[in-house]
């Protein structure tokens, strides 16, 4: 890649990774009956919806529950085109598929756990990529989940016979958690190489497991529930034989409520918190969100007062912790309240009879944790004043939990001196060693970190080598001859476009409402579109964005572009003049991403979003002017990107994997080995090295060689 062009993809990124566009409403009517009009007034557009919002609004179009059938539907068809392709096309799966890009920055761990009976031995549950082990104390990592699972991840926890439990599904609002939800519990009695799946398939998510340490074959599971649908399993679950049976202790107390985490002591005291939520509904905070104490073991539960200005009825996330040095001793964090701040933390000092509030003031730690994103609360096991806090910010007190100051800094906040090197702002996991006194591990955003001064400030150091990340997108480029780099693009998947005209690595486009080119390396930009996002000049409903852009390589003039509410363009003059194309992209889903045949202008192949509906993948060989549907064969899941490989194979992305054809969609299979069954969010194929790239969600930029 040209300096210039490094720069322009590299400045581009960074304004579409910051950029906030707003996406409101669908016109359902034939969009493609007369030209688009030029602009449509701020004071029309819809609600402000942020980048991370792309993932859920591209995917759901009004019925959750369709998303929640179609996703499992998806997940079960692709483990049988991967079988089938194992057993009929045995040679697309013996080349495996190998990181594409770093291996030490690791993605976000929602929990962590150390086993007890297998020394350096710890396990990492991800947000989207599984669970993970390690068996050097967290130094190296390497997976330990089956590849046609859900890899969506609430808690991992261990028993003390070295019995490991998995949650899957995430409880917190962030990313794709939203969308692809759990599958119940699942447990390992070998070290995490088999997995059998033990129940509680309908609790959506899971926010906590928690062995009773006295007895390995008592477990009990803080269910959070479904994001998108009320009901199911939700509540505090308790098995007393090692997952054959379960039975709910602690009822959920509407079918809003879940629970979120849970604590359990030796002696046999139990805490509990319910978290109250309706996320479709933007709602985060509810009456059933509560502190719950139970000193029989769960037999029987009662709802703990915390006094000081918490406002009833108004609740959300809650962390609960026992001080496993001092028997009386217990912690709750009230992670937000109905607008998503941070109210404060409680401690008992009875074991969790009463409380009292701590001299910490919510405004204080609001600064540094992001409410209904974090919520959990650690206790230093030598000394239960010590307390440490989730947050963007990893925050610490000394005098139980009447001060905080920062452990490891977030977003820039904290004194100078406060960063430890190499970690990323957002703590959601602390486990201690069991095995090396003053060894803890720190989980987050940037994967797994250790410290073997207990914790320190300064004593930190992340991982050798992670292998889970979230990869949004991926660009290559040759680099004078050498091997194709990589460079990981926006945070987001598309709310805009970002493309390179292929003959030209010094043009690229950048879409919003109206599609702007640079010819100077990102100097100037010109608009080359009126608003493409609106078909009629009377339409008034709303603004989408473009989200697709091709520039054939084989004749630059030609462009497509395709936008959020399904609307699809071509112009043969450079922007000239613009022309509606007649295909089943008038849905109102989103455009993913069109691709254009290298030898053809007049080929194009368009990728749709959306569960369980059709089409999701169109061929078009004339310009535009008719279309077949190639998709039929796919798994109900969105198509994330299409890639035209060599020898006219065609690529896709979906939410459960990478899948190919040769036949123009007649059969698909499954290329290469040990790619999970994940969302993969971004293609990119280098014709000159014959290697496709994936960005995947959960085990970072994959690359496969196909010639």
């Amino acid at each position: 890649m040209k300096p210039r062009a490094a720069a322009l993809f590299v400045a581009v990124a960074l304004v579409a990774a910051f950029a906030v566009y707003r996406l409101a409403g669908e016109d359902r009517d034939d969009p493609f009956d007369v030209e688009p009009r030029t602009g449509v007034p701020e004071s029309e557009a819809g609600a402000l919806f942020p980048l991370g919002d792309a993932l859920f609004r591209q995917r759901v179009e009004g019925n959750a529950g369709v998303v929640v059938d179609a996703y499992r539907r998806a997940l079960v068809e692709a483990a049988a085109i991967r079988d089938r392709t194992r057993m009929e096309a045995s040679g697309w799966s013996r080349e495996p598929w190998s990181p594409g890009g770093r291996t030490d920055a690791g993605g976000r761990v929602v929990d962590l756990a150390p086993d007890p009976a297998r020394p350096d031995s710890l396990y990492a549950a991800t947000a989207s990529g599984g669970i993970w082990k390690s068996s050097d104390a967290g130094q190296i990592w390497a997976r330990s989940w089956p590849e046609d699972l859900t890899h969506t991840m609430g808690a991992v926890a261990v028993t003390a016979d070295g019995t490991v439990y998995a949650g899957t599904g995430e409880p917190r609002p962030h990313g794709g958690f939203l969308l692809w939800g759990g599958a119940g519990v699942y447990r390992s009695g070998d070290g995490g190489a088999t997995w059998d799946h033990v129940g509680l398939g309908d609790s959506g998510a899971v926010g906590r497991i928690a062995p009773d340490p006295a007895d390995p074959s008592r477990v009990y599971v803080a269910a959070a529930g479904g994001p998108l649908l009320p009901g199911g399993d939700r509540g505090v679950f308790r098995t007393t034989d090692a997952g054959a049976t379960w039975e709910p202790v602690l009822p959920s107390a509407n079918r809003t409520t879940g629970a979120v985490d849970v604590a359990v002591h030796p002696s046999g005291r139990v805490l509990a918190a319910t978290w109250d939520r309706d996320v479709l509904d933007g709602r985060l905070a509810g009456p059933g969100s509560a502190v719950h104490l139970s000193r029989d073991g769960g037999d029987t539960w009662n709802r703990v007062s915390l006094p000081g200005n918490v406002p009833q009825g108004r609740v959300g996330r809650i962390g609960v912790a026992f001080a496993p040095s001092a028997p009386d001793r217990a912690y709750a964090v009230v992670a937000n309240d109905e607008g998503g701040e941070v109210v404060g933390v409680w401690r008992s000092d009875d074991g969790g009879l009463s409380w009292s509030r701590t001299g910490v003031a919510g405004g204080d730690l609001g600064r540094v944790s992001g409410g209904a994103l974090y919520g959990e609360i650690w206790v230093d096991p030598g000394d239960p004043d010590r307390v440490l806090l989730s947050g963007a910010a990893l925050l610490e007190s000394v005098d139980g939990g009447d001060s905080f100051r920062v452990n490891v800094a977030g977003g820039g906040l904290g004194a100078a001196g406060d960063v430890a090197e190499g970690i990323q702002p957002g703590h959601h996991a602390m486990a201690w060693d069991p095995g090396q006194a003053g060894l803890v591990y720190l989980g987050g955003a940037g994967g797994v970190s250790r410290s073997p001064a207990n914790g320190r400030r300064g004593s930190w150091v992340t991982a050798v080598r992670q292998g889970w990340t979230d990869a949004y997108s991926v660009e290559t480029r040759s680099l004078d001859g050498a091997p194709p780099g990589f460079s990981p693009t926006v945070a987001g998947t598309q709310p805009v476009a970002v493309e390179f005209d292929p003959s030209d690595p010094d043009v690229a486009y950048f879409g919003g409402t109206t599609l702007n080119r640079t010819e100077d390396g990102g100097r100037t930009w010109t608009a080359v579109s009126p608003d493409l996002t609106v078909a009629r000049r009377a339409d008034r409903v709303g603004v989408a964005v473009i989200t697709a852009v091709a520039a054939a390589a084989s004749d630059p003039r030609v462009i497509h572009a395709g936008t959020s509410n399904g609307l699809l363009w071509r112009t043969e003059d450079l922007g000239g003049r613009w022309k509606p194309l007649r295909s089943d992209g008038g849905t109102g889903r989103w455009v993913t991403r069109i691709a254009v045949d290298p030898r053809d202008a007049d080929v194009a192949h368009v990728a749709f979003s959306g569960y369980g509906s059709d089409p999701r993948l169109l061929r078009s060989t004339d310009g535009g002017r008719t279309w077949s549907d190639i998709g039929a064969g796919l798994p109900p899941s969105p198509v994330n990107d299409v890639v035209v490989l060599a020898r006219r194979r065609l690529a896709v992305a979906t939410d459960v994997g990478v899948l190919l054809t040769e036949d123009l969609g007649r059969s698909w299979v499954t290329p290469g080995a040990d790619l999970p069954a994940i969302p993969v969010l971004d293609l990119r194929y280098d014709r000159k090295e014959g290697l496709l790239f994936a960005a995947t969600f959960g085990v970072g930029v994959q690359r496969l060689p196909l010639r």
